[in-house]
């Protein structure tokens, strides 16, 4: 069975196709690669800028490829005039979220779930590539000032837009989505990730929501100041992001918290809990009952950090990395081993080792915080999502349960995903995500 990725644009505009959408063809046939072993299809072609045919219809592309032999055809027609418009950044979003959006039409008896979110995630991540959004960051790029008006991001296409911001002197990236007048939601990553994780799910979120996901300092895109300049805490990571937010003027949110946003969201909520509207948590511990095995020996390195390297050496290590995917999940053949080789790049580079040493010193006082934490959640009791990957060997499922015990009405899911759900159950994380905003979060953002 053969894949083919198909867009028609309205009008014959080949000419100014050429060009802007091959370097997206390019990253999307490298990240097919990985998803098409057990999507059991192949890349055939990408239309419109080699597809030896006329694109005026659907129907013309089905006819061609399935005269010969037989494929799945995803198509989508995009707007001519919002095409012209656009800069050649807006241009592979808009070709990225039109596929993502065809894949809804290919039958479950054809495709799997999980396969469909193989593609889903492959396309998100293939417009990343193209835009260079996973390349280091030059000084120029440092210097740039990107302005917070822009219209690089529409309802049709979900668009990504990579900011920088200087905020208490420091280069901060994030990447941002949706219309500024919908109710904000701020995505924050987990270890050793960054805002890069939250790919395949922002397509899915923001045609309703405006969405803003950073990287922490010493993470991702962001700027990584040597622990001498820039104290790694997770208290000073929640002032620094809270800092971001009054700079973007955005001083009401929703809070979705993966891993190591967890302790990083919960501060930001403690200290203005004005602003917060509701809480998602996707693996983020708040309980004892939650801590896997792994963590004796993390405790046994916050004892004594010297006589306990190799606590550390098996954290930021190649191995470490793709055991923070995999888990116990029964499906390894899902995951992108890209995922987990680009994070260890990211923790390969100079000063990583003392920054990441730092903040897993430091999350001892996340530990001794879960009391205070839990009395302020019976307290305030925000509305609550709890989406937590039944295969994750870190935070265990009993630490999902705990939440009922302080907000009686959470809303919890148990999915059959890993520590980053998003590897497997982006669809459904989505779809409840989008079922819990609408319930619970009104469209003025009040």
């Amino acid at each position: 069975m053969r894949l083919v990725i198909a867009g028609a644009l309205s009008g014959d505009v080949s000419a100014v196709i050429h060009g802007t959408i091959d370097p997206f063809a390019d990253a999307l046939r490298r990240q097919l690669a990985s998803a098409a072993p057990h999507c059991a299809v192949q890349l055939l072609v990408f239309a419109p800028v080699i597809m030896p045919v006329p694109l005026g219809t659907i129907e013309n592309v089905s006819t061609t490829y399935r005269s010969s032999e037989p494929a799945i055809v995803i198509s989508r027609n995009i707007n001519y005039g919002s095409w012209m418009s656009a800069d050649p950044r807006q241009r592979v979003q808009l070709y990225a979220a039109a596929l993502s959006d065809g894949l809804g039409d290919v039958s479950p008896e054809v495709l799997s779930a999980a396969d469909l979110n193989a593609l889903r995630a492959a396309i998100g991540r293939a417009a990343f590539d193209a835009e260079g959004l996973g390349g280091q960051s030059t000084k120029a790029d440092r210097r740039r000032q990107v302005t917070e008006e822009s219209n690089s991001v529409s309802a049709l296409s979900a668009a990504l837009a990579a900011r920088r911001a200087n905020v208490d002197g420091l280069d901060l990236f994030y990447l941002e989505a949706g219309p500024k007048e919908a109710p904000t939601v701020v995505l924050l990553h987990g270890y050793p990730s960054s805002s890069r994780m939250y790919a395949p799910l922002i397509p899915l979120l923001a045609d309703r929501y405006h969405l803003i996901a950073p990287d922490y300092p010493g993470f991702g895109q962001s700027e990584a100041p040597p622990p001498s300049r820039y104290c790694y805490t997770f208290d000073h990571l929640a002032e620094t992001m809270g800092a971001l937010l009054e700079h973007l003027n955005v001083d009401r949110y929703v809070l979705f918290m993966q891993d190591y946003g967890g302790p990083v969201g919960l501060r930001m909520a403690v200290a203005q809990p004005q602003s917060l509207q509701a809480l998602i948590v996707q693996n983020a511990n708040t309980y004892q009952e939650g801590l896997g095995p792994k963590w004796a020996g993390i405790a046994r390195y916050w004892a004594d950090p010297a006589a306990h390297p190799e606590q550390l050496d098996a954290f930021t290590s190649l191995e470490g990395a793709k055991q923070r995917h995999l888990g116990n999940t029964p499906h390894p053949e899902r995951y992108n081993p890209d995922t987990w080789r680009e994070e260890f790049a990211l923790l390969s580079r100079p000063g990583q080792r003392e920054i990441q040493a730092a903040l897993l010193y430091d999350y001892r006082a996340n530990i001794a915080a879960y009391p205070a934490w839990q009395a302020w959640l019976r307290e305030y009791r925000p509305a609550t999502l709890v989406l937590w990957g039944r295969y994750d060997p870190s935070f265990i499922v009993p630490g999902a349960l705990a939440y009922a015990r302080d907000l009686p009405d959470a809303e919890i899911h148990i999915l059959d995903a890993g520590h980053f759900a998003l590897d497997e159950q982006a669809d459904q994380v989505a779809q409840l995500t989008r079922d819990f905003l609408a319930r619970r979060i009104r469209r003025s953002g009040s």
